[in-house]
């Protein structure tokens, strides 16, 4: 959402089950490792990619400018509780 005017920009569509966790890949880190276009000149230091913990025994990456799910991280056993990216960008660390 904008957090101006609270317009939807992206709706992120992936898990069967509830979301217990999200995190976003740090700014300009993000663009380099995944070589995105960026939705604007001005928008040098926004993100493209945002993690998701689920219920659902998974954890999933996404583009945000898009929606568009980028992997499903799968073999947990049991709900995923968190999800964090590296300082980096590079890492994905998930906890069930």
């Amino acid at each position: 959402f904008d957090t101006t005017s609270g317009t939807e920009l992206t709706k992120i569509v992936g898990h069967t089950g509830g979301i217990n966790m999200s995190d976003i890949s740090p700014g300009a880190t993000s663009w380099e490792l995944h070589n995105f276009p960026r939705r604007g000149p001005l928008q040098t230091n926004d993100t493209c990619v945002i993690a998701t913990a689920s219920k659902d025994h998974s954890a999933n990456v996404y583009n945000i400018n898009t929606g568009i799910t980028m992997h499903k991280l799968r073999g947990h056993h049991r709900s995923v509780n968190k999800v964090v990216f590296s300082p980096d960008g590079r890492l994905i660390a998930t906890a069930s």
